[in-house]
């Protein structure tokens, strides 16, 4: 796995990441609008399955100089961009999945969270991309 993720299948991508506890706080980054925006997205998560999850992207507030580029079909989108999910799976604190639905394809991401000596190893896999 390299620092920005494993390819996991052709149409997969695996990120983890060793994170500060507690598993409550790292949560919170998942479902709280305000949080999720500060590292990818605002935007409502409905807390049960089949709840609306709310995507309020703006790269120009994540991303700052000398940051990586972003994806060749994705460069010439400016501003914010708002799209929408299903919640699939919603069990806290330790996994939440929500579908990924943008410009006419879906697509899923995975959320799970583990409890490690203090610390919070995250698992983020998106699929069907």
């Amino acid at each position: 796995m390299s620092e920005y993720g494993e390819l996991i299948a052709d149409d997969a991508v695996r990120f983890e990441r060793i994170l500060p506890g507690p598993i409550e706080r790292v949560w919170s980054f998942l479902v709280e609008p305000e949080k999720r925006a500060r590292w990818l997205c605002g935007g409502e998560t409905e807390p049960s399955v089949g709840g609306r999850v709310e995507m309020h992207f703006n790269n120009e507030n994540l991303s700052g100089e000398g940051d990586i580029e972003p994806p060749e079909k994705h460069r010439d989108v400016a501003g914010p961009v708002t799209f929408y999910g299903k919640v699939i799976a919603y069990e806290p604190p330790r996994r939440l999945s929500h579908s990924w639905d943008f410009e006419g394809e879906s697509s899923e991401v995975t959320y799970e969270l583990t409890e490690l000596d203090g610390q919070v190893k995250l698992v983020l896999t998106h699929r069907r991309l």
